[in-house]
Parts: structure tokens; C-alpha cells; sequence
């Protein structure tokens, strides 16, 4: 059995797929800032940092 999907709904699923990864990595970003502002703010090391 196979799907078949016409071209605007592949269209529209490509577009929100992307903006759904965008919308990921864009949280992520800020997440990551708002820990690294903290960790600054509160003086504590990383341990990466040496």
C-alpha cells in the first residue's frame, strides 16, 4: 500500500517540519544562554573550564 501525498501537502509538512527544527534549536540556543548567564552570575565554574 502506498501513500500518496499531492504536492502542497509535502509542501506544507517540509515547511513545518523545518520550522518545528528551527523553533527546536532556537530554544535550545536560549537555554543554553540563560544557563551559562546564571552559572556566571552565581560565580560558579564549569567544569570544562580550567
Amino acid at each position: 500500500m502506498s501513500l500518496r501525498i499531492d504536492k502542497e501537502t509535502y509542501q506544507t509538512m517540509k515547511e513545518v517540519s523545518e520550522k518545528t527544527s528551527l523553533a527546536k534549536s532556537t530554544i535550545a540556543r536560549i537555554a543554553l544562554e540563560t544557563f551559562l548567564r546564571n552559572v556566571k552570575k552565581e560565580g560558579l565554574t564549569l567544569p570544562l573550564e580550567k
